[in-house]
């Protein structure tokens, strides 16, 4: 269970490495974009697609280290008024859900690709 624990934490790091790696990108390549449109009436013409797949990318990266952390999006509603026990199932219940549905989305996005070749 500890090695899982230092590979867990390995990763969180280079999740947010990404992070910060991105949107540092993200940042210059919109500037360069803005400076060469403004002043010279040209562009990158990869650059606004880039923009959109990182932004998706930055979104994948930053709901997963909000996952790690505990701090994503949660409706509260039965938790509030249940006692220790029940909120354990209910979250017991919640993350099993998650993952049927993330795998279900895997195999759909599987098949998407599959079906695109």
């Amino acid at each position: 269970m500890h090695i899982l624990k230092q590979i867990d934490r390995f990763l969180e790091k280079i999740e947010g490495l990404l992070i910060v790696l991105i949107l540092s990108l993200m940042i210059l390549l919109s500037f360069g974009q803005m400076l060469l449109r403004n002043f010279f009436d040209m562009g990158i013409i990869w650059g606004d697609t880039l923009l959109r797949q990182w932004v998706l990318w930055l979104g994948f990266l930053g709901a997963s280290l909000a996952v790690n952390h505990d701090k994503h999006i949660s409706i509260e509603v039965f938790s509030n008024f249940t006692s220790f026990f029940w909120k354990r199932i209910i979250r017991a219940f919640t993350r099993f859900s998650a993952g049927i549905i993330s795998g279900f989305l895997t195999w759909a996005a599987w098949s998407f690709m599959q079906y695109e070749k």
